[in-house]
C-alpha cells in the first residue's frame, strides 16, 4: 500500500487485450526508471522481431517536490505496416500518461512511421508500450527511439471567464 495526497491506495490493475496467432512465443519485456531524463530505443540494432510486448515505465516524480512535466521527443518511429488493413492491426507504439492521481490515459498512438514528433508538457509519469504482431511483412519496421527531458515550463491552465 502507498499514500498519494493522503489517500491510501492499493495499487492498480491494467487490462489489455490483443490478438496473437501463437501467444506461447510472445516475448515480454519490461523496464522501470525514476530518472528525470533519458533515451528509450527498441531494438538496439536491426529490425525488431515479431511477437513482442515491451513496456517502459518512467516515474520522474519525487516525493518531496512538485511533479515535473516532460517533453517527449519521438526521434524516429519505424513500424511494420499492414497492407490492405488498418495499420494499427499490426505493430503499434502507445504513450500513456499517468496523472498525479494515478489515472492512466493514452496520449498518443503510432501505427506507422514518423520522425521528430514532440509531446510537450507530459506528466512526469508515463508508460511507453510497444506491441508487434506474430507476422513480419517485407520491409518490416526498425523500431523507435525517443528522448524525454524536463519541459521548460509546466502547462498553463486558462483562467475561467467570469465576465458576463
Amino acid at each position: 500500500m502507498y499514500s498519494l495526497n493522503n489517500v491510501l491506495s492499493k495499487g492498480f490493475e491494467l487490462l489489455f487485450y490483443g490478438y496473437n496467432k501463437d501467444d506461447t512465443n510472445t516475448t515480454h519485456l519490461s523496464t522501470y526508471s525514476r530518472t528525470p531524463s533519458g533515451l528509450i530505443g527498441y531494438p538496439v540494432g536491426g529490425a525488431y522481431p515479431p511477437s513482442v510486448v515491451a513496456t517502459w515505465t518512467i516515474d520522474a516524480t519525487s516525493v518531496n517536490s512538485t511533479p515535473p512535466y516532460l517533453d517527449i521527443n519521438l526521434q524516429s518511429v519505424g513500424l511494420e505496416t499492414c497492407p490492405n488493413t488498418d495499420p494499427c492491426t499490426c505493430d503499434t507504439l502507445i504513450v500513456y500518461e499517468i496523472s498525479d492521481k494515478g489515472l492512466m490515459s493514452m496520449r498518443e498512438r503510432y501505427c506507422s512511421s514518423t520522425t521528430n514528433n514532440v509531446l510537450s508538457n507530459a506528466p512526469g509519469r508515463f508508460i511507453v508500450a510497444f506491441f508487434s504482431d506474430a507476422t513480419t511483412q517485407s520491409g518490416s519496421g526498425d523500431g523507435f527511439q525517443l528522448q524525454y527531458l524536463s519541459a521548460a515550463d509546466p502547462p498553463v491552465t486558462p483562467e475561467p471567464d467570469t465576465s458576463e
